[in-house]
């Protein structure tokens, strides 16, 4: 989309910005938009800017043009048999069905007027003059925008237009230096003086783009939108949904109307779709060898094989594939980027989400985030639940997936209804104490009571004649063993602990000390000495600076060295 982002209507100060970034068109904002080197309330105000102008280009290209009755009141006041045109001039404008001066200010709007067939370049500079006699006697300049002269866009540099270098030198030795220069020289009908035709043309369908109110002819803001909204396709019930909600003058049957016969948006079993990459593939027609090259490489095979094949190096397919992939926009599986961004994915459960094959994947792995192979697969649950609900991808049986996956999954086991990663035995136990067993704790004959009881209830295998000493979420006091959060002792924790050892300088029970910091027992929810002196023991009967001064006895004593 090529329209400059002057359109926006932006403050000038961040279009001035922007601009210094080497972007002046709607596109090249919309694919630059997340580099952006601007202010965060700058960035918000873009989005918010570009936000509602895709929003009205969408909804343009859904309804379609249609010509605005804003000119009609001229109509009353001017003929165009009135304007002195010669015959042959009204004749052509006649046999284009350009028979009112509101249709003329259209069309000269539009910068169609060169489209009129049999009207020549005299022609043309008389039918101007007669225009622009109206828009001075009227004082239209502020009523029919192309004729405005505070128009935002004409500061718009020829450089910046993506004219050729040649065409840029025969403006300049012109003196067209910007939009405004062509656009006042269009008002006149000069223009038509300056080229030839074919030069004319060419001059004209790069300045129309930027005062054209016609939708885009490619349908760019749907693609777009299927793009970023709707994961590459929306259904007829959604899309008439959508145009309700807008208050949208069109229909369905109208939208499909405008979009049939298309290669670029596929229609089919009530549901329209961007097309698949290898779809696109062949629509752009690339040398055979090209295409070759981009098929094999995305089918998962390594650069070094692809380089091989053809007798290239590595890096000479690296670049081509870069730059016919720039060459290729706008199909399906575009849409599936944003989603492959969130996450570390792995690639079987990304394709069974989204409902894409090998090569699919391939595509927008190659088009999203690079990942190192260090990283480690996500496997985001509650979001791909998220998505079912909404029925924006795929939905299947979670629990079955994730059992035809075993390297990705492991085996998993319910406990009253929870599904749960398979645990070892002492991973069982743990999780049994964490859930089922008092805050205040129990003996361990009646912890395993209980770990044998939801084992049963709940058809598993686990089973203990006795308590397991390993489990490391507990802490043992007195009489109880109880669930403890560890990740509570942090180093702030570990350095106030440590001092308590400094201070035995006999035989203690840790009682003593209990008794002592009961401040520092509370914070850390130790109940008595007992576990106190289990807490010591885990983190300190290793330090080797502990161990010369301290002995860690049956519990709750603990003494200096050498005394016990």
């Amino acid at each position: 989309m090529n329209k400059s982002i002057r359109v926006l209507k932006l403050p000038i100060n961040i279009i001035n910005q922007v601009e210094s970034q080497e972007i002046y068109h709607i596109d090249e904002l919309i694919m630059n938009f997340s580099d952006l080197r601007l202010a965060e309330e700058d960035i918000e105000e873009v989005r918010r800017s570009l936000g509602e102008y895709k929003k009205a280009q969408l909804h343009h290209e859904l309804e379609g043009y249609k010509e605005s009755k804003k000119y009609d009141f001229l109509n009353s006041k001017y003929k165009l048999e009135n304007l002195n045109l010669s015959l042959r001039s009204m004749n052509a404008l006649n046999n284009s069905g350009i028979k009112t001066i509101s249709k003329l200010f259209h069309i000269i709007e539009q910068m169609e007027i060169y489209d009129v067939e049999n009207l020549g370049t005299k022609s043309i500079i008389q039918v101007m003059e007669s225009a622009l006699q109206i828009v001075e006697k009227e004082n239209l300049y502020d009523v029919i925008p192309i004729y405005s002269a505070n128009n935002i866009i004409d500061d718009v540099a020829i450089e910046k237009m993506n004219f050729t270098q040649g065409a840029i030198a025969s403006l300049t030795r012109l003196g067209l230096l910007t939009l405004r220069d062509i656009r006042k020289a269009y008002l006149t009908g000069e223009l038509s003086n300056m080229f030839n035709y074919k030069t004319l043309n060419v001059v004209i369908k790069k300045v129309q783009k930027y005062y054209n109110l016609k939708p885009d002819p490619d349908f760019y803001f749907f693609k777009l939108y299927l793009i970023e909204e709707k994961l590459g396709s929306i259904t007829y019930k959604e899309l008439i949904q959508y145009i309700k909600d807008n208050n949208l003058d069109t229909t369905l049957k109208e939208v499909l109307e405008k979009l049939e016969n298309r290669v670029d948006i596929i229609i089919e079993n009530e549901r329209i779709r961007l097309p698949f990459f290898l779809e696109k593939l062949k629509a752009v027609k690339l040398k055979k060898e090209s295409e070759e090259i981009l098929l094999d490489r995305f089918s998962g095979n390594t650069l070094q094989s692809v380089a091989d094949r053809f007798n290239k190096t590595r890096e000479r397919i690296r670049q081509i594939v870069r730059d016919r992939m720039a060459q290729i926009r706008m199909f399906y599986e575009e849409a599936f980027v944003k989603e492959y961004n969130k996450y570390v994915w792995h690639p079987q459960v990304f394709m069974k989400l989204f409902d894409l094959d090998e090569l699919a994947f391939n595509v927008v792995k190659y088009l999203g985030n690079k990942y190192s192979f260090q990283e480690e697969f996500e496997f985001p649950e509650d979001y791909i639940l998220e998505l079912m609900k909404s029925k924006k991808n795929a939905t299947f049986d979670l629990e079955k997936f994730k059992a035809e996956l075993p390297e990705v999954f492991p085996p998993r086991i319910e406990i009253y209804g929870k599904i749960l990663d398979k645990m070892t035995k002492r991973e069982f136990l743990e999780y049994v104490i964490e859930n089922f067993v008092p805050n205040e704790g129990l003996h361990k004959k009646e912890i395993i009571k209980i770990a044998n009881k939801v084992s049963k209830e709940n058809k598993l295998e686990f089973y203990y004649d006795k308590y397991i000493d390993i489990v490391t979420n507990t802490i043992q006091g007195l009489q109880n063993v109880r669930y403890y959060d560890y990740s509570r002792i942090d180093d702030v924790a570990l350095e106030s602990l440590k001092q308590i050892l400094f201070e035995v300088d006999s035989v203690y029970s840790c009682t003593y000390f209990y008794l002592k910091h009961p401040e520092l027992m509370q914070k850390y929810d130790i109940r008595d000495g007992y576990e106190l002196h289990f807490i010591l023991r885990r983190y300190f009967s290793e330090d080797e600076e502990i161990l010369k001064i301290v002995d860690f006895n049956r519990q709750p004593m603990i003494a200096k060295k050498g005394l016990t």
